[in-house]
């Protein structure tokens, strides 16, 4: 009898497919398909419903108004018999409040801040419980960093395996670029371009901490422009309660020349790539989260690249010997690398041999496929009891 294996993942990449004429990546599905899951749905309604029950128990502390209005025409027969019209149009409006309701509203509030309170816990717990159950009844997990293989409980360690998605090096290639041509944006013999990518513009990859670096990049530099790809929006964080966006917010708190600075969106691949490689230099910036694809592409196509000392990053860059590190926390510590990065030009040559030499040698997708296929094969074979994958 076959013997039918489950494997659990924790982060794919992309699939790529002959010509590059479209990819999909199971990292943005996997996150839907959590956020879809019953239990999390379930665990989701208990929590809008308590942060209802708050706003209408918030709703004691304001003013109630009683806002009336009528409107009409009134006929009147004179002595003489001659009628007569008047239009009729009043407001009334009143507003009440009571100076004391016995702390009926005070209690009412706090009621309500302990159901929500135990509703995020519920949600977060049933997010957690989703993902363990997985674990346990799983042959294989696949983790693509120590780090986030070290967020699980060491119990599980054993069963999975520390290998990266892998980049598709002969398609993320060195091809230096003077100046960058996209469909609304032409750079063509500009000075040097300084490049961000993201999904969104948050603070999770440190997008207030960039454009707080940007003034000083852009003073020190006077013919630089810098490239900003990401979509406006909020991916791994909590979205500003306001409706605003980071963006919004960060041009309004830092002045910036836009005809210097450039928000490009997102890109189809091919652009994307064009973007990578005519880059001077790459920031990436990070928290302690999942590490991007962005990062590493960079790195293959030879780039420069500016990236914050945090973990995972730390498990690919060396710093001085494959990019720069920079203090994640400290928007002058950002500006004073990039800005030292493109001064010494000459510096950056064997930095950038480096780079493209580490995902050559590391996380090329023709040398990790095949192990990730021998894994999946292992799984789901009598061999994947004879000893641990991790």
């Amino acid at each position: 009898m076959s013997r039918t294996a489950t494997i659990f993942i924790l982060c794919l990449g992309f699939v790529f497919f002959p010509g590059h004429a479209f990819s999909q990546t199971l990292r943005v599905l996997l996150p839907e398909l959590l956020n879809t899951h019953e239990r999390i749905m379930a665990a989701e309604d208990r929590r809008d419903e308590a942060i209802h029950l708050r706003r209408q128990a918030l709703g004691g502390w304001y003013p109630k108004v009683d806002l009336s209005a009528d409107g009409g025409r009134e006929w009147t027969r004179q002595p003489n018999n001659i009628t007569t019209t008047d239009y009729k149009n009043t407001q009334r409006l009143r507003a009440t409040q009571l100076v004391w309701d016995f702390g009926y509203t005070q209690s009412g509030v706090e009621r309500a801040d302990q159901v929500l309170e135990r509703a995020k816990v519920d949600l977060e717990s049933t997010r957690q419980a989703v993902m363990l159950n997985d674990l346990v009844h799983c042959d294989l997990g696949v983790s693509p960093t120590r780090w986030q293989k070290a967020q699980f409980p060491r119990l599980f360690h054993d069963k999975i395996a520390e290998i990266h998605d892998g980049v598709d090096t002969d398609y993320f290639a060195p091809e230096r670029r003077r100046g960058l041509v996209l469909p609304n944006l032409d750079l063509t013999g500009v000075g040097n371009i300084v490049t961000y990518v993201s999904r969104g513009m948050e603070p999770y990859r440190g997008f207030p901490q960039f454009i707080e670096a940007l003034p000083e990049i852009l003073k020190a530099d006077p013919a630089c422009h810098v490239v900003i790809v990401a979509s406006e929006r909020v991916c791994y964080g909590k979205p500003l309660p306001n409706g605003k966006t980071y963006k919004d917010v960060m041009l309004e708190k830092v002045p910036l020349d836009l005809t210097r600075v450039h928000f490009v969106g997102t890109l189809p691949y091919g652009e994307y790539k064009k973007v990578l490689q005519a880059s001077a230099v790459h920031v990436y910036l990070t928290r302690p989260f999942v590490l991007s694809w962005s990062l590493l592409e960079a790195l293959s196509c030879g780039g420069l690249v500016v990236a914050s000392d945090t973990p995972p990053v730390r498990e690919v860059i060396r710093d001085g010997v494959n990019g720069i590190m920079a203090d994640f926390n400290s928007p002058s510590d950002i500006a004073s690398k990039v800005i030292g990065a493109l001064t010494y030009p000459s510096f950056t040559h064997p930095v950038r041999e480096k780079a493209r030499k580490t995902i050559e040698e590391r996380y090329a997708l023709k040398a990790l496929l095949p192990r990730h296929l021998a894994l999946i094969y292992r799984a789901a074979s009598k061999e994947s009891r004879e000893g641990p994958f991790g």
